[in-house]
């Protein structure tokens, strides 16, 4: 499935988890906001990457 385009209706998840998912899509934004419109109020969206983001605030250990 298109991660770009999925095939479930607005509002139909409690959480989302993707491993090592956003690194290798061509349009991690779009996945995003799909993933955004997926997902109820208040539910959760769980990423684990392997890339080193470009906003130190987003590293975790915090690399100072």
């Amino acid at each position: 499935m298109d991660a770009g385009n999925p095939a479930f209706p607005d509002d139909t998840f409690d959480m989302v988890i993707g491993t090592f998912v956003f690194c290798s899509i061509p349009r991690p934004w779009a996945a995003l906001q799909e993933i955004q419109l997926i997902l109820k109020l208040n539910s959760r969206l769980l990423l684990m990457e392997h890339i080193l983001p470009e906003k130190r605030a987003l590293c975790w250990p915090s690399k100072k």
